[in-house]
């Protein structure tokens, strides 16, 4: 259950299709339908108006990138890109357009689980309460490993690459073919320690991101 925010003509407009819909606050569909001046004047502003809430919102789906649900923003660089990679940035972005839209960020999650663990509904199923807790709980500790964690992963692994593989490591010689040759320095001992750490956090990294997906993967169905 995500909280969403609530349009303010509403109350006098609401075009949808269900028994909500109403015009001017009078009910499309109910006790008045049969009445002369709803047939003459609330039916027909309700179908003009749904053609045109309908139009409008055709329009935005296309041309707002806040209303293109269909196109995901990976935040990759333009370039190609193995699936394996848009698979899993593709995943996170979702989780992240959900949490930042849907929910009003990382904080109002947090406030969110928080109430549902503190202030228990009993007149909601059992069990319900419980599982969505836990869900918006590891939700949350996937968005922060995906904003936080991993970036901070991702930032030492460059420190460490060009610390290991920067250019005072590499010579340029360039051969009487044309071809370019590349002398790397061989590294020394106190450098041995930083590319021993670089393997490990490689590995970490790669380790985690398969780890995450596949747990972003189980609470798929939160994400409504």
């Amino acid at each position: 259950m995500a909280r969403t925010a609530r349009h303010p003509l509403r109350p006098l407009f609401d075009f949808s299709s269900g028994s909500a819909a109403s015009v001017f606050g009078v009910p499309v569909f109910g006790a008045s339908s049969g009445k002369w001046w709803h047939s003459a004047f609330v039916r027909p502003a309700y179908r003009m108006g749904n053609r045109i809430h309908r139009a409008i919102w055709r329009a935005r789906h296309r041309i707002d990138p806040r209303h293109r649900y269909h196109v995901v923003d990976t935040g990759l660089r333009p370039g190609y890109h193995d699936p394996e990679v848009l698979m899993l940035h593709a995943s996170f972005a979702l989780l992240r357009r959900h949490v930042e839209r849907r929910m009003g960020g990382i904080a109002a999650l947090d406030a969110f689980t928080e109430g549902l663990c503190g202030h228990p509904d009993p007149n909601a199923p059992d069990g319900l309460q419980e599982r969505q807790a836990d869900d918006q709980t590891e939700m949350a500790v996937l968005y922060r490993w995906w904003t936080e964690a991993l970036p901070a992963l991702k930032a030492r692994r460059k420190e460490l690459s060009h610390a290991l593989y920067g250019e005072r490591r590499m010579r340029f010689r360039r051969e009487g073919s044309g071809l370019v040759r590349i002398d790397m320095r061989p590294f020394e001992d106190g450098e041995k320690p930083l590319f021993e750490e670089l393997r490990e956090l490689e590995r970490r990294i790669e380790r985690e991101e398969q780890e995450m997906l596949h747990r972003l993967v189980e609470i798929r169905p939160a994400l409504s």
